[in-house]
């Protein structure tokens, strides 16, 4: 027996896929052009934007694999929200704290990253919002009328 999915099940369903496109995206440029973004950001060691990068393709490829094949859940938008909460955290940090010689481009790359972020989370977030009348299973926990 096949379940339908709800509007609010696919529109958190297209938010994850988005996001972990994006994650995708975003790494393999990133793994790709590490060199040249440790110059162009004031990142330094390189190593470490392969690293992030790296990291970026692996979370991208599981949140879209998940959303695309699994039933969706309140527990996706929830934490796709949540990791892209911390993301936008240490954004700031990185911004404010200064722990690398950031150029101009590199501060400008930041904030521009962390914005589109935000909008994932936002996403997100109205997903788990239009979520709300559903358990964590994806169940109603009421009766429609």
């Amino acid at each position: 027996m096949t379940q339908q999915m709800t509007s609010a099940e696919g529109f958190a369903r297209l938010a994850a896929q988005a996001d972990g496109l994006f994650c995708m995206v975003g790494g393999l440029i990133g793994a790709l052009a590490a060199g040249s973004l440790s110059e162009w950001t004031g990142i330094k060691p390189v190593e470490l934007l392969t690293f992030v990068a790296i990291g970026l393709i692996i979370y991208g490829a599981g949140l879209f694999g998940i959303a695309s094949t699994r039933p969706v859940t309140r527990r996706l938008p929830l934490t796709g929200m949540t990791l892209n909460l911390a993301w936008i955290a240490m954004s700031i940090w990185l911004l404010l704290a200064d722990p690398f010689p950031l150029t101009t481009e590199g501060r400008a790359l930041v904030i521009a990253i962390a914005v589109i972020v935000d909008v994932f989370a936002t996403w997100q977030f109205l997903a788990v919002r239009r979520m709300r009348g559903q358990n964590t299973t994806g169940h109603l926990l009421h009766k429609p009328i």
